[in-house]
């Protein structure tokens, strides 16, 4: 079941202190044992160094609090999804929106060719880290896929 969810914007010249402080805020307030996180380490990752920055100093952050930093590439999540036969990020959205009835009026229609991406995939696209943490683990019943 979501604790906290929704998009948390930075406004400021520097984007990554402002991150940091959002994300220090949240652990405060959750105090979670584990954070997971996208991998962007891999080669072919396509994401700009100011982003690689911030999820490093989120991660030293976290682990700065004996907070366990897991981290999964896009091929782990489909890895995991794959048993439910959902391959792309709107099947995954999908999927997951089946099990987590709070996020089933979130979910994005269908992208076209010519449509920018709904802002509202990015939640899903945390809810899919969350379970490939949880499915890891073990710890997703069968019926979830």
């Amino acid at each position: 079941s979501p604790v906290d969810w929704g998009l948390r914007q930075t406004r400021s010249k520097d984007k990554n202190v402002q991150g940091v402080a959002i994300v220090r805020a949240l652990i405060e307030q959750l105090q979670p044992d584990v954070l997971v996180l996208p991998e962007y380490a891999l080669p072919g990752v396509k994401r700009g160094p100011r982003l690689r920055r911030l999820h490093h100093l989120i991660a030293t952050y976290a682990a700065g609090q004996a907070i366990d930093v897991r981290r999964y590439s896009r091929a782990d999540v489909r890895k995991t999804f794959a048993k439910a036969g959902a391959v792309t990020r709107q099947e995954i959205a999908e999927v997951i929106a089946g099990q987590v009835h709070a996020f089933t009026h979130r979910l994005p229609p269908v992208r076209k060719l010519w449509m920018s991406e709904d802002g509202r995939m990015s939640l899903f696209d945390a809810a899919a880290l969350s379970f490939t943490y949880f499915s890891e683990r073990g710890l997703l019943p069968d019926e979830c896929f």
